[in-house]
């Protein structure tokens, strides 16, 4: 998480968004001036190495979808908070701790976990339907 705090506090993204996984990352962004996105998930992965002092490689690929005006955020930032509850990798009454949301961006569906309320069953199906959309639209 510290590298994506460096590259927002750069102001080369706007982080809204993430959940870092065991074997990928999920990231809902807004670019800034400066660098374009593949610029962007390159300057991510160097600094994610340099941390690390890893002597593993990145893949080469990455998947990016574009928000487009009349997308949803909340769906978006949705997608990225279950997708660990999704593969199974905690259990609907914890938090991943890999996720962050560090706009004030006030989600709605982040209203209704407040006072550590456990992640609701129903949706892990809303969010599969929301990962349909997003993937069939991409």
């Amino acid at each position: 998480m510290g590298v994506l705090r460096l590259v927002h506090e750069s102001h080369d993204i706007e982080l809204i968004a993430a959940s870092v996984m065991p074997d990928h990352v999920h990231l809902l962004f807004a670019l800034g001036s400066r660098l374009g996105v593949g610029q962007v998930i390159g300057k991510i992965k160097a600094l994610a190495r340099l941390r690390a002092k890893a002597d593993w490689h990145w893949q080469d690929e990455s998947f990016e979808r574009q928000v487009r005006l009349g997308d949803s955020l909340e769906d978006y930032a949705f997608y990225i908070f279950m997708n660990p509850y999704r593969g199974g990798l905690c259990q609907l009454d914890e938090r991943w701790p890999w996720w962050a949301c560090p706009q004030s961006i006030d989600f709605q569906f982040l209203s209704h976990l407040e006072g550590g309320l456990p992640v609701p069953e129903e949706w892990i199906g809303r969010s599969k339907e929301i990962a349909r959309r997003i993937v069939v639209r991409g």
